[in-house]
Protein backbone atom coordinates (compact mmCIF):
# COMPACT_ATOMS: atom_id res chain seq x y z
CA UNK A 1 0.00 0.00 0.00
CA UNK A 2 2.92 2.46 -0.58
CA UNK A 3 5.02 2.11 2.59
CA UNK A 4 8.34 0.73 3.06
CA UNK A 5 8.32 -3.05 2.96
CA UNK A 6 10.68 -3.84 6.45
CA UNK A 7 9.95 -5.58 9.03
CA UNK A 8 8.73 -2.49 11.30
CA UNK A 9 5.96 -2.27 8.88
CA UNK A 10 4.57 -5.72 8.58
CA UNK A 11 1.56 -7.10 10.15
CA UNK A 12 0.22 -10.75 10.80
CA UNK A 13 -3.49 -10.43 10.04
CA UNK A 14 -6.06 -13.00 9.73
CA UNK A 15 -7.98 -13.03 6.51
CA UNK A 16 -10.69 -11.03 7.27
CA UNK A 17 -8.41 -8.35 9.32
CA UNK A 18 -6.80 -8.59 5.61
CA UNK A 19 -9.49 -7.50 3.68
CA UNK A 20 -10.67 -4.86 5.30
CA UNK A 21 -7.35 -3.16 5.66
CA UNK A 22 -7.21 -3.59 1.78
CA UNK A 23 -10.75 -2.81 0.89
CA UNK A 24 -11.73 -0.43 3.12
CA UNK A 25 -8.33 1.38 3.91
CA UNK A 26 -8.50 0.87 7.55
CA UNK A 27 -5.12 0.70 9.73
CA UNK A 28 -4.17 -0.93 12.76
CA UNK A 29 -1.68 0.34 15.16
CA UNK A 30 -0.14 -1.55 18.21
CA UNK A 31 -0.06 1.04 21.46
CA UNK A 32 0.83 -0.70 24.54
CA UNK A 33 0.25 -4.19 23.37
CA UNK A 34 -2.87 -3.66 21.66
CA UNK A 35 -4.11 -2.77 18.10
CA UNK A 36 -5.42 0.31 17.56
CA UNK A 37 -8.06 0.38 14.62
CA UNK A 38 -8.67 3.88 12.75
CA UNK A 39 -10.11 4.28 8.93
CA UNK A 40 -7.75 5.91 6.83
CA UNK A 41 -9.34 9.47 8.05
CA UNK A 42 -8.30 8.48 11.25
CA UNK A 43 -11.83 8.21 12.80
CA UNK A 44 -11.32 5.63 15.49
CA UNK A 45 -12.90 2.34 14.90
CA UNK A 46 -14.40 0.40 18.02
CA UNK A 47 -11.46 -0.61 19.38
CA UNK A 48 -13.21 -2.77 21.99
CA UNK A 49 -13.16 -7.02 21.70
CA UNK A 50 -16.89 -8.37 20.95
CA UNK A 51 -18.87 -9.60 23.70
CA UNK A 52 -18.50 -13.34 23.65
Amino acid sequence: MGGPTDRHNTALLCRHHHTVVHRYGFIGVVIDGQVRWSRADGTPIGNRPRAG
